[in-house]
Formats: structure tokens, C-alpha cells, sequence
């Protein structure tokens, strides 16, 4: 699923002509994981919140 998510924006880049079909493997990876440990976060911070109000 992330890798869809990355996919369709690296695709969409390129469709609006924002980056090059060249860099599209490049922009694909990083926004695999961006979304990877954006979601990482989160959850840590759901844990600590719930730690933090005793939950």
C-alpha cells in the first residue's frame, strides 16, 4: 500500500512535469520513506500520548 501511495506521487510528478522520468526512482524511494517513517512516527507519538494520559 505505502508503495502505491509512492508510486502515484512520483507518477503524478511526472505527469506535471515537476521532475524528470529519469529521477522517478529516486523521488519514488524517498517518498517510500518519508510515508514509512512518517507513519512510524505517529504511531510512537499515539503510544507516548496514551502513556502520558494513562490510557
Amino acid at each position: 500500500m505505502i508503495r502505491q501511495l509512492a508510486n502515484m506521487i512520483a507518477s503524478f510528478l511526472i505527469q506535471e512535469d515537476i521532475i524528470r522520468r529519469d529521477d522517478a526512482d529516486i523521488y519514488h524511494y524517498s517518498t517510500e520513506q518519508i510515508l514509512i517513517n512518517s507513519i512510524t512516527f505517529s504511531v510512537v507519538g499515539v503510544g507516548v500520548f496514551a502513556t502520558i494520559i494513562g490510557m
